[in-house]
């Protein structure tokens, strides 16, 4: 992507293209293009560049033991990020509810450009701490959908997404920073970080929104140590996530659930995988 002579390489090389290959060419060269303002000198399309040494190091993860071989043993252990997602926030006071309004339509010309949005979205997911594997294979997640095109979302959306499902860090800072935004009185610490993650956060929020709905059953398991289930369930006062029939409960960031009632069970019920 970025490489005018990318197709002469290839084929010099004995590879073969297809039309379709030439189709997502095109399309990464047009991504490329939307990235990158010259009057401005500003390289958005560093997005769609990933370092190539970081993406081999996920085959296999590292924290894994390696007495657990790709098997069924690796199940439960493989689901510790969902369950780290699923708990994030369960529990926890986090103050007064304050449902934010629907958004003023932006106008036109008031828009970020995309290649300014791009060069912000970078430099936040470096400064959530993102781990630098976690971000390259967002970025060449990015790149396959896109020359794909199958998807309606922007590369910028499919690496917020990506990161926000894959890495904890990004995910914790961007869960905070909603959750500030719909807190009466966050704490200024948060309200600050919120603030200097924006392009982070507000780029993950547009890419929820483009998702297409569905009405699935959901299952959400939560292990909140030190605390008992009818806290949990009758939270705050004035917080929105009173847990009784018939209530409205905001949830005031993107929670992770499964469709696999078995695993909701063996992850709620059962100690951490080991």
């Amino acid at each position: 992507c970025g490489h005018s002579n990318i197709v002469l390489k290839l084929t010099s090389h004995g590879a073969s293209l297809s039309n379709a290959d030439l189709e997502g060419l095109q399309r990464l060269r047009s991504a490329a293009a939307e990235l990158e303002d010259k009057e401005k000198k500003v390289e958005g399309s560093k997005l769609l560049w990933p370092e190539m040494s970081q993406i081999w190091h996920g085959c296999w993860p590292t924290d894994i033991p390696p007495q657990l071989s790709p098997s069924t043993n690796t199940y439960l252990y493989s689901a510790r990020p969902l369950m780290q997602r699923m708990i994030w926030g369960a529990g926890r006071d986090q103050g007064i509810a304050m449902p934010r309004a629907s958004g003023a339509v932006v106008d036109e010309d008031e828009k970020t450009p995309a290649a300014v949005a791009a060069k912000e979205l970078l430099d936040a997911i470096k400064l959530s701490g993102a781990e630098e594997t976690a971000l390259a294979t967002a970025q060449l997640m990015a790149l396959r959908l896109t020359a794909e095109g199958k998807v309606g979302l922007s590369a910028a959306n499919i690496v917020a997404l990506n990161l926000f499902l894959s890495d904890v860090s990004f995910h914790s800072e961007c869960s905070s920073a909603f959750s500030s935004q719909f807190s009466q009185s966050p704490a200024p610490a948060v309200r600050e970080r919120a603030a200097d993650l924006q392009a982070a956060h507000a780029e993950l929020s547009n890419a929820l929104q483009a998702l297409p709905a569905r009405k699935v059953v959901c299952f959400r398991a939560v292990r909140v140590p030190g605390a008992s289930l009818r806290d949990v369930l009758r939270g705050h006062r004035m917080g929105m996530d009173c847990y009784r029939p018939g209530s409205i409960v905001m949830w005031r960031h993107p929670s992770s659930c499964t469709q696999d009632p078995s695993l909701a069970e063996e992850l709620a019920l059962h100690g951490e995988p080991s």
